[in-house]
């Protein structure tokens, strides 16, 4: 596993939760009690219907998406439990599964900037074995 990859899922990360977002969103109009109230003309049913069902179909291309995101995060975690220092595992697990911050991650972990970053290039070297 390169830095270039774990690098792509913080971008990925990112997007899921923008996703989560849209996702939570559309579940939100759908719940709506204008959408959920059936007026009496048909034809503004039928339209409302449609609606509905493209935020559906618009929500299970987000969530497909998602699921391609959360497989690469599995994959990611399967290497960081391969390493051996629970320093090297929680920086990596902070930066790429969290998504914190170097800054953050510094605060979390109780570990200078300087030692942060040695700990992550230790866990690097160690992931790519």
């Amino acid at each position: 596993m390169t830095k270039e990859f774990l690098k792509q899922h913080l971008e990925k990360l990112k997007e899921a939760k923008a996703l989560e977002f849209e996702i939570q969103n559309m579940q939100n109009t759908i719940k709506s009690p204008i959408l959920s109230w059936t007026p009496v003309a048909h034809t503004n049913s039928d339209k409302i219907g449609e609606v509905i069902s493209k935020i559906e179909i618009k929500q299970v291309r987000l969530l497909a998406r998602m699921n391609v995101i959360l497989e690469e995060e599995k994959e990611i975690e399967k290497v960081i439990d391969s390493l051996k220092d629970g320093r090297e595992k929680a920086v990596i697990r902070y930066r790429y599964i969290s998504g914190l911050s170097w800054e953050e991650v510094c605060v979390k972990a109780h570990y200078s900037w300087q030692h942060v970053h040695r700990i992550h290039a230790a866990a690097l070297k160690n992931m790519n074995m």
